[in-house]
């Protein structure tokens, strides 16, 4: 019986790997705002006349889109360890009257996965780093879009102001993101945030 078990737990957890890998052939389980940003980084992108400016921009671009996508895959696989692992626990514990040495191991396992997946995604803060660098992918996408259309703030005739201009507000940006962080930091780092 406990053999059984054991094999169920086994063929559950080599299921969840699997499961949680992307698929390459299948564009219904890639996330829609990295399709999205796949596709159109390169694009608005493209529309930038100045070389210098495409690549600091297109750096400051990708680093906020690749780091929200990383964090939000943390996040997720942190909170899932932590919602399944305990299960998983209960599981063992309910399942056998006896409890041999492999049993009280898994429980171990699986309590100390819980336990560390959560404390990490705790101080790491996975869910706010994943929002604040979309936020501020998306803000300069935005800011990408007014520049090219010469929208307002972007409007003047002359092309420098323009760049300046858009250098300047992605700037902001990214010193507001340094600010964020900083705060972030020295707000889990304090003794009245434990």
């Amino acid at each position: 019986m406990k053999e059984i078990i054991i094999l169920i737990i086994i063929i559950i957890i080599v299921k969840i790997f699997f499961c949680c890998k992307k698929s390459k052939n299948s564009e219904n389980k890639v996330d829609k705002s990295i399709r999205d940003d796949k596709f159109f980084i390169p694009y608005i992108l493209s529309k930038l006349e100045d070389e210098s400016l495409e690549a600091s921009v297109g750096h400051e671009l990708y680093t906020y889109a690749v780091r929200a996508q990383f964090y939000k895959e943390c996040f997720y696989t942190s909170e899932f360890i932590t919602l399944i692992a305990p299960a998983i626990v209960v599981g063992l514990n309910n399942a056998l009257e006896e409890q041999d040495i492999i049993i009280r191991i898994l429980v171990s396992v699986f309590s100390g996965l819980a336990s560390i997946a959560s404390g990490i995604a705790g101080i790491v803060k996975f869910k706010e780093s994943w929002v604040r660098y979309r936020s501020n992918c998306e803000a300069v996408k935005h800011e990408l879009v007014y520049y090219v259309a010469k929208c307002p703030p972007y409007h003047h005739k002359k092309q420098t102001k323009n760049k300046v201009k858009l250098v300047q507000r992605i700037y902001s940006i990214s010193r507001k993101e340094e600010v964020d962080w900083n705060k972030l930091i020295s707000n889990n780092n304090s003794p009245d945030s434990g």
